[in-house]
């Protein structure tokens, strides 16, 4: 085996094998070496922020296919409890694709944060799938042909629009190595499109949307620095337990806060047209398949609708120019 020899960067151990070193052991390494070289590349990777991987995204054409490699490497990690088989996963996004549907939730969530997802996907138990209107039956019989069953039926609430919709909340037992009391839960719109559903999150951290070629974020700032806020309806037990498992720094409102709220101000109106104001990713599919010169999908239906939300009444805030104190 060739020598190696470690280098340390940022507390993370990385060696490098010797055909790619200089021949002087007294020659410091420039970090252009490092970041040439594809495998010292992607083990630093995994112990960077989202924020970090969407920087490292902009350097040049290397940098965003290795990102892209790494989020769809996420993707699917997140995904195996629940999708065995790369052939159900492939089918899954073919069908969020077809049916212009979306996964958010904690899934999301914990994709966008690799230290999480590479090694607490045991803690994942719920996968949540957003559909346009007129698509349920869709989803339930395909569904029904990788082994899960529907369980419950409950109403949709948007606080914005006052009208309600339907859940179907699908569940399977334990199969082959699958662990037991994995749950997938399907929302159905009432419009063409699932802004309305995604908006109506309790908490903040929910608001991402994963769909077959691009990564939304509702909050970007927010998530760039692990906050999280709740919403005009508390969150639940069971999202507060995520919420302590992926140490998110969570507020139930920006009161406390020492800094101006930014775009997380609870006064302030946001709108879904053009989704101004959300982060935005084109990770491109599993096999980059969705970028065909340059055009990384369609996002019109999700950028045409017309909506707006906020997360509050009133800011207290005093560092925010927008404070009712």
């Amino acid at each position: 085996m060739p020598l190696r020899r470690s280098l340390r960067l940022q507390g993370l151990i990385i060696t490098i094998p010797q055909h790619i070193r200089r021949a002087s052991d007294t020659v410091l390494w420039a970090p252009l070496a490092v970041y040439n070289t594809a495998e010292c590349m992607f083990l630093i990777m995994e112990d960077c922020s989202w924020l970090s991987l969407i920087s490292l995204s902009h350097v040049n054409c290397a940098g965003r296919n290795r990102v892209r490699h790494m989020v769809s490497k996420c993707i699917s990690h997140a995904l195996q409890p629940f999708i065995t088989t790369s052939e159900h996963r492939d089918a899954l996004f073919t069908k969020l694709d077809i049916l212009h549907g979306g996964i958010t939730g904690s899934i999301v969530w914990a994709m966008m944060n690799p230290q999480t997802i590479l090694s607490r996907n045991d803690q994942l138990r719920d996968l949540n799938i957003l559909t346009p209107r007129d698509t349920l039956e869709q989803w339930r019989a395909f569904l029904s042909t990788i082994d899960y069953s529907q369980e419950l039926s409950t109403d949709t609430r948007y606080p914005f629009l006052e009208t309600s919709d339907i859940t179907q909340h699908f569940h399977r037992d334990a199969i082959l190595s699958s662990p037991k009391g994995l749950t997938i839960t399907v929302t159905q719109s009432r419009t063409d499109t699932v802004i309305p559903v995604l908006i109506s999150a309790t908490i903040t951290s929910q608001m991402n949307l994963l769909t077959s070629s691009h990564i939304f974020c509702a909050y970007p700032t927010l998530a760039a620095t692990n906050r999280s806020i709740s919403t005009f309806f508390p969150p639940s037990g069971k999202t507060m337990i995520r919420v302590w498992d992926c140490l998110m720094r969570f507020s139930y409102s920006t009161c406390s806060w020492m800094i101006p709220c930014g775009s997380a101000c609870p006064a302030i109106w946001r709108y879904s047209y053009g989704l101004g104001g959300f982060g935005e990713f084109a990770w491109g599919g599993f096999y980059n398949e969705r970028d065909i010169k340059g055009n990384m999908g369609d996002s019109t239906i999700l950028r045409s609708s017309h909506f707006k939300w906020r997360i509050g009444d009133f800011c207290w805030n005093a560092y925010c120019p927008n404070s009712s104190c």
